[in-house]
């Protein structure tokens, strides 16, 4: 089962997320949630590093984390919300789909 843990502040800003375990959905390599969720993920973080949203991300076989350390203006951080939210909402849509069999998402208030 893959975990998603979503961490907001008390502004609804995503302040970290960790993806972890397989979804066991399909054989290794050919699993389409984990490839799903990968995609998204990815591109996610993909997205806030090369506009200037600087992060910690961390990565490992079944393991993933990304942890926003701010951008150079609002209008990076606001862009960087948005594709954070974005990548929310296409797990969410995922977990819908398929289940909690395979995946399942916790949000979390964190205190910053």
């Amino acid at each position: 089962m893959i975990n998603v843990k979503i961490f907001k502040n008390d502004r609804n800003e995503t302040v970290k997320f960790t993806v972890s375990g397989h979804a066991g959905y399909g054989p290794s390599g050919k699993d389409i949630i984990c490839a799903a969720v990968s995609a998204i993920m990815y591109t996610a973080v993909g997205y806030c590093l090369e506009i200037g949203y600087d992060g910690d991300f961390v990565e490992d076989d079944g393991f993933a984390s990304f942890t926003p350390t701010g951008g150079k203006d609002k209008e990076i951080t606001l862009k960087a919300n948005a594709a954070l939210d974005a990548m929310c909402i296409g797990v969410k849509q995922i977990q819908e789909s398929y289940g909690n069999r395979y995946i399942r998402i916790h949000e979390l208030i964190q205190e910053v």
